[in-house]
């Protein structure tokens, strides 16, 4: 690890000192990408609690946009990668929401499998809050983490633009994921059951089966980078 990374591990096991944790035997010992990571309760302490830098852009795409409406209630677009994302994917994106009822839900997706019909969703909700969901066979089987909407944080309404960003970091026994909202976290999940390798990245539209609301929003300066 350089010594910017050795840096920024001090700060982030001193904040948590001070919250009464103690980092994990091994986030002393990993590599560049896991000492940036330090898993605590499900939670992980990365550099001034902010997204990692990226540390080389691997792919990007001016915009992106699945729309999820009564025939198609979720819509997964990927990006047309040429190879398999890095281990360590930091995703970023602009959205802007055309239409989202308080069931919708959009954000990214870190998939796998055939048409990517299984791994991970990290979407924001039209009520205001934010998720992260497992997917298997193009189901959705369990919600790994979940937010509420915080006082100051309005309703995902039309015409509302937000910056996205996320991890989705592959260990070969999980998968680690964070979900940003305009700088801010919001979700964490760690998948230590049966996780999903990640072979492909994109964005999701989706609503839940009792909103009648379609679900559009457009994506822009789409970016894949590794960290």
């Amino acid at each position: 690890m350089d010594r910017r990374g050795t840096v920024h591990l001090a700060k982030a096991q001193a904040a948590g000192r001070r919250a009464g944790w103690r980092p994990p035997p091994w986030a002393a010992r990993g590599g560049a990408a896991l000492a940036l990571a330090t898993a605590v309760a499900g939670a992980f302490a990365w550099a001034d609690d902010g997204p990692p830098d990226p540390a080389g852009t691997v792919f990007a795409v001016d915009g992106l946009r699945p729309a999820a409406d009564a025939e198609a209630p979720d819509r997964l677009t990927l990006a047309p990668l040429t190879a398999p994302p890095p281990r360590t994917s930091l995703l970023s994106v602009r959205m802007r929401v055309h239409e989202m009822g308080e069931g919708g839900r959009a954000g990214f997706s870190c998939r796998s499998g055939p048409g990517g019909r299984d791994g991970y969703d990290l979407s924001v909700r039209g009520d205001g809050g934010a998720e992260i969901v497992k997917v298997s066979g193009g189901t959705r089987v369990s919600r790994l983490a979940a937010a509420g909407r915080e006082p100051e944080r309005r309703p995902y309404g039309p015409g509302r633009a937000v910056a996205l960003t996320a991890v989705c970091l592959t260990e070969p026994r999980r998968t680690l994921l964070t979900l940003w909202v305009d700088g801010e976290r919001v979700a964490d999940a760690v998948d230590d059951a049966s996780p999903f390798p990640v072979t492909a990245v994109g964005v999701t539209a989706g609503r839940s089966p009792d909103e009648k609301t379609p679900t559009r929003a457009d994506f822009r300066d789409f970016r894949l980078s590794r960290f």
